[in-house]
């Protein structure tokens, strides 16, 4: 029986990781390295930030990264102040599950508070819901980020329900002896893209929120 749902953020709440992977993709070509926007995608969606630094570092040389990362940083900050789109239908889904739901994500605390109230959808989530990879010793495919939220609020692993959007959360969540539902309807998701889901483990692939509303309503 599930008694919490838990949400990834980037790519299954908002449909923000196109864009973070069009500014990492311009401004890695100002660097010097030349990946393109579907390669950026396949190789840095779901990596938690420090992550995917340690690779460009290795790319560009760690003695360009601290000004690569202060770029990047300042480009997202602009671009998710000015709009953060909903996924489809997922406003609707989350004013209907009476269910206690969370987030659970590789994304760092303020960015995501800010994309979360640019949204809107901050209303369905207060921070003592909010679980991000700083809060962890480690951040996703380790399961430390989803076990936190299971133990706030005293359920057992096996009853939770993760939603994720990239293999690194799907790990993390069957890691964690979660049930685990894969979501590729973001703008994101190339042709092909639920294959990586159920490559990692994903047994439930969904593309549509109101899909995943039914699935929900039925527990």
């Amino acid at each position: 029986m599930i008694k919490l749902i838990i949400f990834d953020f980037d790519g299954v709440l908002v449909d923000t990781e196109f864009p973070i992977a069009k500014i990492r993709t311009e401004l890695l070509s100002q660097y010097g390295m030349e990946i393109s926007l579907d390669q950026c995608l396949k190789f840095f969606t779901g990596l938690h930030n420090d992550t995917a630094n340690k690779i460009i570092a290795d790319e560009i040389g760690q003695d360009k990264l601290a000004a690569f990362i202060d770029e990047f940083n300042k480009r997202v900050e602009v671009c998710f102040q000015q709009n953060v789109a909903q996924i489809a239908y997922v406003d609707d889904m989350l004013a209907k599950i009476t269910l206690p739901i969370s987030i659970a994500s590789n994304s760092d605390y303020d960015s995501l508070q800010l994309k979360l109230k640019v949204s809107k959808l901050d209303k369905y989530f207060p921070p003592e819901s909010i679980f991000v990879a700083s809060m962890v010793s480690e951040p996703k495919p380790a399961p430390d980020v989803y076990l936190l939220a299971a133990e706030t609020y005293k359920v057992a692993p096996e009853a939770c329900l993760v939603i994720e959007d990239s293999g690194v959360g799907i790990t993390a969540a069957l890691s964690a002896n979660m049930q685990v539902i894969g979501f590729f309807g973001a703008s994101h998701c190339y042709e092909g893209y639920e294959d990586k889901l159920s490559v990692a483990g994903a047994e439930l692939l969904f593309d549509d929120m109101r899909e995943v509303e039914k699935l929900l309503l039925s527990q």
